[in-house]
């Protein structure tokens, strides 16, 4: 029971640690990533991002996300070739 305790301590202490937060809920985030890949195969890593941070309402999980996401929407806005360059050289880079 003790070990159970020390858990769920220790994985509170880590969630409250998580910096960008998905909104895709029990799903995850790669799930939602593969069935936008079966709808449309064209589908970058930004755009399973933008998805997966942002809130069916458009708002963001905390401050941080929003402005990763509006630093991404701007790079791929001002180059939107940029979001389908590899993962090193992509928005999210």
């Amino acid at each position: 029971m003790e070990e159970v305790k020390a858990s769920r301590e220790r994985n509170k202490i880590n969630w409250s640690k998580m910096l960008t937060p998905h909104t895709t809920g029990r799903k995850g985030i790669f799930r939602v990533a593969d069935e936008m890949m079966e709808v449309d195969p064209t589908i970058t890593r930004s755009d399973s991002f933008l998805v997966g941070h942002t809130r069916s309402d458009g708002t963001f999980p905390t401050t941080f996300v929003e402005e990763k996401v509006i630093a991404v929407k701007d790079i791929i806005t001002k180059n939107p070739q940029s979001k389908y360059l590899d993962v090193d050289h992509d928005p999210l880079a």
